[in-house]
């Protein structure tokens, strides 16, 4: 399931479901929120999938992506236009084509080749 973002930093861009941890949340806690937010469903989340992280100089970021798996409770998806302006369910290799969030690609390349992600693995630069 992949997602087009309606604003921010990933205007326009296709990305995997997610968003920006607020203190004191813990990561689990952010992927249940954000896609309540993004979707407007319930999910029932899995295990850790990977840990990537990407360094940008404009802006000047450092981001860390935790990918877990997780099931939808429904399909029934109530999008949130504000933060989301299209959802498509996308085969993986599609997904890994459209989006260009270095840390998703290589999530979603490491689920294609093994099964799961592969922990600590850095974009490259």
């Amino acid at each position: 399931l992949m997602t087009k973002n309606a604003r921010g930093l990933v205007e326009g861009k296709w990305k995997l479901p997610g968003g920006f941890i607020s203190f004191p949340e813990n990561p689990s806690e952010i992927m249940i929120r954000e896609i309540q937010e993004e979707l407007g469903v319930e999910i029932q989340l899995g295990e850790l999938l990977g840990i990537y992280n990407s360094v940008k100089k404009y802006p000047q970021l450092f981001m860390v992506c935790m990918m877990y798996h997780a099931k939808l409770k429904s399909e029934d998806f109530k999008i949130n236009k504000d933060e989301i302006s299209e959802v498509a369910w996308m085969d993986i290799d599609e997904a890994i084509q459209k989006t260009n969030i270095e840390f998703n690609k290589l999530g979603l390349q490491d689920f294609k080749n093994v099964g799961v992600a592969q922990p600590g693995r850095a974009p490259r630069s």
